[in-house]
């Protein structure tokens, strides 16, 4: 085939849903603010967003690496390093004689936050992430998350997720939104997001990044909706992590709940993402 060597300027609009895979990786990889980014970075960042903003779906396949590093510019090296990483992390699948391909929506690990799971404590990497989506509604109900949220006329958008990994079901994730703010998470004026990413989501579509959090943690009964997606009995003690998260001046983003049952799995909380408000004080420094 004829490679092309000097693609034209990335469009200014999302690519539509018709474009091929590689103009659509092209698209991101040219986006404002990434070139600070290394060449491997970039195109490993460009795929995820791709996949988030739901432009690259699950089963779609990546141009072979030397068409995809001639129409992006880079060495060949370059992309075999970024694509190895996703496929290392199970965002891509490679199979043999076929290509490479999206997976299924696991959650790359510079997003993990709250799931960095081990099954020992001397493993020197975290269990693959992979999310399914439950439910996303609005909701108008009050809960805890109104403490840290405020009081919202519109209600709050709720996202349900579960976490897993590729042999059990690791913990129930539910994030509440003020829907003031991102009630077009649900309503369809976004079309159809790919929520299983929330932080990759917010800061792409609404420019909002939490810098730090508030954290507590607590005993909690499973209900029976929950238990049976965890695969465990109701009524059983498990580990409910709740975050409150916010941005720089203060402004309260979302509250997450993390449920987690009964198991043998390690869960690393040292690092979260985000520095940690504890008090009048903050406390790390990490990636926001």
């Amino acid at each position: 085939m004829d490679f092309i060597t000097s693609p034209p300027d990335p469009p200014i609009t999302p690519p539509a849903d018709d474009v091929p895979v590689i103009e659509i990786i092209h698209h991101y990889f040219n986006r404002p603010g990434i070139e600070l980014l290394t060449k491997h970075s970039r195109l490993q960042r460009a795929i995820v967003d791709g996949i988030a903003e739901c432009h690259l779906r699950v089963g779609d396949r990546i141009p072979p690496e030397l068409d995809l590093a001639k129409f992006l510019g880079v060495s060949l090296g370059t992309a075999q390093r970024a694509l190895g990483g996703l496929a290392r992390q199970g965002l891509l699948n490679r199979l043999q004689g076929k290509g490479t391909f999206i997976a299924e929506n696991r959650i790359p690990e510079d997003e993990l936050w709250h799931f960095r799971f081990l099954r020992q404590p001397t493993d020197k990497q975290y269990l693959l992430a992979l999310a399914k989506m439950l439910e996303a509604r609005l909701v108008e109900e009050e809960g805890p998350w109104t403490v840290g949220l405020g009081k919202d006329p519109k209600g709050y958008v709720m996202i349900s997720r579960a976490i897993a990994d590729d042999h059990q079901q690791m913990c129930v994730s539910r994030i509440y939104l003020p829907a003031t703010r991102f009630s077009s998470l649900v309503d369809g004026t976004l079309g159809d997001p790919d929520l299983t990413n929330i932080k990759l989501i917010l800061r792409r579509n609404f420019s909002v990044t939490n810098t730090y959090v508030e954290q507590t943690i607590q005993f909690a009964k499973i209900g029976k909706e929950d238990a049976k997606t965890l695969h465990c009995e109701a009524g059983v003690l498990g580990i409910m992590l709740t975050v409150y998260g916010y941005e720089a001046d203060g402004t309260a983003i979302s509250y997450h709940e993390i449920l987690m049952p009964p198991s043998n799995l390690i869960l690393d909380l040292s690092y979260s993402g985000a520095p940690v408000k504890l008090g009048a004080f903050a406390k790390g420094i990490g990636k926001v």
